[in-house]
């Protein structure tokens, strides 16, 4: 699913993550009735944590990221900045 996670688009991937952890907590429910105490407090761990990737997945953006390249300093790029850094001046902001 990390993998996933990193390929699919951000839509689709909410939708599945949110699908695949429901249904692996309603497994994990089923299979803990009638085990014993610590199987149980196991399995509520991890209902706990698939309830966390559904919460996250939930209220994760719809958009995707921007790209690396438009996040670049404007010194690199020629911009507003890079001409005051090279002419000396000493207001030069700088993005990271």
């Amino acid at each position: 699913m990390v993998f996933l996670s990193l390929i699919l688009r951000p839509r689709v991937n909410r939708i599945a993550n949110i699908a695949l952890s429901v249904m692996y907590a309603l497994t994990i429910i089923a299979a803990s009735i009638g085990e014993w105490n610590y199987y149980i407090f196991g399995s509520a761990i991890e209902v706990m944590l698939l309830a966390a990737i559904v919460s996250y997945s939930w209220t994760w953006p719809t958009e995707a990221p921007p790209n690396l390249n438009d996040l670049t300093d404007d010194r690199t790029q020629g911009g507003e900045n890079g001409r005051r850094a090279e002419e000396g001046r000493t207001d030069v902001q700088h993005h990271i």
